[in-house]
């Protein structure tokens, strides 16, 4: 199955309702749960465990919108709170983005956001004296690598077993590039020495691995629901399959019907028009269904 979001954000209604709660969600969610970062007093909390679901649900540029204006908006209030600046905004960004494009079954992006973080990172002190240190962040790499493709089939699937795992692969692929980009910042911009940064390594594996079980359980939860809604709401079933067709059969492939009129009038058969194509087609899904 596709990503069923995909198509419920191409309705202007849901999309706006949709990016509200988004906002919201995320403003509120951003006040709980924190961290203590490393080599510092400061906290950080767990909102990078939103980026999996906020790239599956809005995608890359919508999710993108969303994480930028909640930062900014909270970076306004309290600048404080964001201890490389602006820069700041740069982890958790390109983790949703991420997220989003593996979320559309797209790679490419992802491996390219990875490779030039590895680059940065050993470059920097700490990666020339700590290399090992991104172990999670390389192993996260590998699975993008390996499934990076296939995780929107895995997490739409109807095997709740195969919607964990997809979840819990998107999860933890999002998470340690915000994880990833963090520690070049950390090495960069706060002289962390790299014996914090060694010492670290058992509570940033506990950390991140809090973060994308609870990342998981959010797209589990999410996707389940939405599931439990459309089978009961006729309304959300005819606008997915309705965006679906556009999108995806009307739009990619030319239907020509070449049927003889005359003859089919003979036998009663209705020939539909090519206008109302997509109303047949709707039909079409809805029986295979059921």
């Amino acid at each position: 199955m596709d990503n069923v979001f995909y198509y419920l954000l191409k309705h202007r209604k849901i999309k706006i309702i949709l990016l509200a709660l988004g906002f919201i969600f995320l403003f509120i969610f951003m006040s709980f749960l924190r961290f203590k970062m490393i080599g510092s007093n400061r906290l950080i909390n767990a909102y990078p465990s939103l980026s999996p679901l906020y790239g599956l649900v809005f995608g890359p540029l919508y999710g993108l919108a969303i994480f930028l204006l909640v930062n900014l908006v909270k970076y306004i209030i309290n600048p404080k709170a964001y201890y490389f600046g602006l820069f700041s905004f740069v982890p958790p960004v390109l983790s949703v983005i991420t997220a989003g494009f593996l979320s559309k079954g797209n790679k490419k992006i992802p491996t390219i956001i990875y490779i030039l973080g590895f680059i940065l990172f050993f470059l920097s002190p700490i990666g020339k004296k700590v290399p090992y240190f991104i172990i999670l962040d390389f192993l996260a790499f590998l699975l993008v690598l390996e499934v990076g493709d296939k995780i929107t089939k895995l997490i739409f699937s109807n095997d709740l077993k195969k919607c964990l795992l997809g979840s819990l692969i998107l999860s933890f692929s999002s998470i340690m590039v915000d994880h990833l980009y963090g520690s070049i910042l950390g090495a960069y911009l706060l002289n962390i020495p790299p014996a914090d940064y060694k010492l670290a390594i058992p509570k940033y594996i506990l950390e991140r691995t809090t973060m994308s079980l609870l990342g998981s359980i959010f797209i589990v939860l999410t996707v389940e629901a939405l599931k439990e809604i459309i089978k009961i709401s006729d309304y959300l079933e005819e606008i997915i399959i309705k965006e679906f067709v556009k999108s995806e059969v009307i739009k990619n492939k030319e239907i020509k019907i070449d049927i003889d009129e005359e003859l089919a009038k003979k036998y009663g058969v209705d020939v539909p028009k090519y206008d109302n194509i997509d109303k047949e087609l709707i039909k079409i899904f809805k029986a295979v269904k059921k």
